[in-house]
């Protein structure tokens, strides 16, 4: 499993929001042992971000989905983990016709 670093601040602050501190240490112990890897931006991602942001503007994507659909087309990722269904279902990324979003319904 890939964990964008991206994501990793926002997925923090709706755990503090919603469930309190403890969920954020439960989540940092259990990411902390796992084999999840926690994927940078790179350089070459912003010109794609910049890119997505633009051609979806009146979607009004936030940019932390833009930076998660960005690493997903370099690391050719078509199955996303999302609790925001609307804007990647939106999204058609370069690299797939549609990413596949889980959980599914």
């Amino acid at each position: 499993m890939l964990l964008p670093d991206v994501a990793l601040t926002e997925l923090a602050y709706l755990l503090v929001r919603d469930l309190g501190y403890v969920a954020l240490s439960t989540l940092l112990e259990n990411l902390r042992e796992s084999e999840t890897e926690l994927v940078p931006l790179v350089r070459s991602d912003l010109g794609t971000i910049h890119d997505i942001a633009t051609n979806y503007a009146s979607a009004a994507f936030d940019i932390v989905d833009c930076c998660l659909m960005a690493i997903a087309e370099r690391l050719d990722v078509t199955r996303i983990a999302t609790f925001d269904r609307r804007d990647f279902s939106i999204f058609r990324p370069r690299h797939c016709d549609y990413l596949e979003l889980l959980p599914t319904l």
